[in-house]
């Protein structure tokens, strides 16, 4: 068997130095009942009334993932933009 090498020496650990609590200020928790403390926000991002346009736009999304369109139909849902309409119709025109 090989002789051991001296290696570094293992460093002591430091103490840390406790803090001083000072017995005037007690810590309570926090208590959320009738005539006490106020809660903390909530995101209540869900619970907007939101306007219908964005209610309308929204439950219309939902439903054409849930419904199954026949391909006949779904051929009208990536229609192009009016610029870009009149720049293709122009083009075969040419």
């Amino acid at each position: 068997m090989a002789p051991k090498r001296g290696g570094k020496a293992p460093v002591p650990a430091k103490k840390k130095a406790e803090k001083v609590v000072n017995p005037l200020f007690e810590k309570r928790p926090k208590q959320f009942g009738i005539g006490g403390a106020l809660p903390p926000k909530r995101d209540l991002h869900r619970f907007v009334k939101w306007p219908k346009v964005v209610r309308i736009q929204r439950q219309r999304r939902i439903l054409k993932q849930r419904l199954k369109v026949p391909p006949a139909l779904n051929q009208f849902t990536k229609t192009l933009d009016k610029n870009l309409g009149k720049k293709k119709v122009l083009f075969w025109d040419y």
